[in-house]
């Protein structure tokens, strides 16, 4: 079973995350560095850290597109 954790915005519809966007989304807002991120989702996920890299990096890229960072 998938986690799920919904952040809400006062101007915008809420925004959804799985368990790998929810700890991105924890991550940044405990001030980690994108690139200290990128190292401890690799870590975390057992992915390789170019892996980690697109994929935290495209969802770093669609939070800020909708304005939640």
């Amino acid at each position: 079973r998938q986690r799920q954790m919904c952040i809400r915005d006062r101007y915008k519809k809420p925004f959804m995350l799985n368990e790998c966007g929810a700890y991105i989304y924890r991550a940044y807002i405990s001030g980690m560095s994108e690139d200290e991120i990128m190292q401890a989702f690799a870590k975390e996920y057992g992915l390789s850290f170019s892996c980690a890299q697109s994929d935290v990096g495209q969802f770093m890229m669609e939070l800020r597109q909708q304005g939640i960072i």
